[in-house]
């Protein structure tokens, strides 16, 4: 395939794939296959396709586990890609700063994921969450200012720090069984109105929705112990607060 690089592993069982560093100005699609004289391609690279700036379509096979770091960042054109189920993995910054990708879904498959993922991906209005995942990393959705709604799956029991920071146009969140919301992690949604803590939920992160401007309604679930410093710092409209029996901790300026 013209502009794919496919290196062998040290082992010579498997294949990477990766853009050729001379080839990735002019590149605009691209088919990897699933294997090369008979050994399969397992992984996209590190870096491997990033700021191939007029790629527009990949096709990645059904033999890759592992989707690695940067792999297709800044890809400034590229608007939809499909991960296949065989993908296990997704490494940091994978997509990052794809400013034209409208929709994604991650696979059942997936279990391992890092952060910044999606980070500024500012035309990303659909995402789908696999049921594999039990984090959302850390700023895997930061200023993804396009995104509207989120449910996170019901393994999760972590949302990251910064996971939704600066998502301005985000109206609906389903939180789903997550433990902990980390710091920042809803801060500057501006258009959040009505949030739901559900009563797995222990620990509320510091500014974890500061600057929900227009977060009316807060509904805090029964099993919170603590709400960090400025949880809810600057949601100027919040009508009422009810704090459950359980709350052992609130910090300076919560609310």
């Amino acid at each position: 395939v013209c502009g794919l690089t496919l290196t062998l592993s040290d082992d010579g069982t498997t294949y990477s794939a990766s853009c050729q560093a001379d080839k990735k100005a002019a590149l605009t699609q691209m088919v990897i296959p699933a294997e090369y004289n008979g050994i399969p391609v397992t992984a996209i690279a590190q870096a491997a396709f990033a700021t191939c700036a007029n790629l527009t379509s990949v096709t990645i096979p059904d033999s890759v586990t592992t989707i690695g770091s940067s792999a297709f960042s800044s890809c400034a054109k590229l608007a939809s890609i499909t991960i296949p189920e065989s993908v296990t993995t997704i490494e940091m910054w994978a997509f990052s700063e794809c400013t034209a990708l409208e929709s994604i879904v991650i696979p059942d498959s997936v279990t391992t994921i890092g952060a910044w993922i999606f980070n500024r991906c500012t035309n990303l209005k659909d995402a789908t969450l696999g049921t594999g995942l039990t984090i959302i990393s850390e700023l895997m959705f930061d200023g993804c200012t396009a995104l509207t709604s989120i449910v996170i799956p019901a393994n999760v029991v972590s949302i990251g720090v910064k996971a939704f920071q600066d998502c301005e146009n985000l109206v609906g969140v389903d939180l789903g069984s997550v433990q902990e919301i980390g710091q920042q992690a809803f801060a500057g949604c501006l258009e959040l109105k009505t949030v739901v803590i559900p009563d797995t939920v222990k620990i509320i992160g510091s500014l974890a929705f500061w600057n929900c401007f227009k977060l009316e309604n807060l509904i805090i679930g029964n099993s919170v112990t603590e709400i960090g410093s400025k949880a809810f710092q600057s949601c100027f409209v919040l009508k009422e607060i009810i704090i459950p029996d359980s709350v052992i901790t609130i910090g300076s300026y919560a609310f």
